[in-house]
């Protein structure tokens, strides 16, 4: 069990394996209860993320001065692919473990950048 203070009646889905079970958060304690069957979206519940955001800016309205569209996104996802292809350039005739060192560092880093590109975008 966990406390939370001044936290609205809450549920979270928690995967474990093929087991479902669901965190109920009401009156500021999680409780798990087991969920049978596979993951569905109950319709009688609202998203998960506008209820979070409601409950944020309920507690620090200043934030809602950082929602919006940033622009700058686009650029920022052609740089850094940029980058990435600019280094197949940059690593032509260079030994095994120098490609190994940046396919692991640099691209690993890349591709997560552009995974949560992706996320923020859709």
């Amino acid at each position: 069990m966990c406390r939370i203070n001044n936290a609205p009646e809450l549920s979270v889905a928690v995967v474990d394996g093929d087991a479902i079970s669901t965190l109920v958060a009401k009156d500021g304690r999680f409780t798990r209860q087991a969920t049978a069957g596979m993951f569905y979206w109950d319709a009688d519940h609202e998203e998960p993320h506008r209820r979070r955001k409601q409950v944020i800016l309920k507690q620090y309205p200043e934030l809602k001065q950082y929602f919006g569209i940033d622009t700058s996104t686009k650029y920022k996802v052609l740089f850094w692919v940029a980058v990435q292809l600019l280094s197949l350039h940059l690593l032509q005739g260079a030994p095994w473990y120098t490609w190994l060192f940046c396919c692991y560092t640099i691209s690993g880093a890349i591709n997560h950048m552009m995974t949560l590109a992706m996320h923020e975008l859709s």
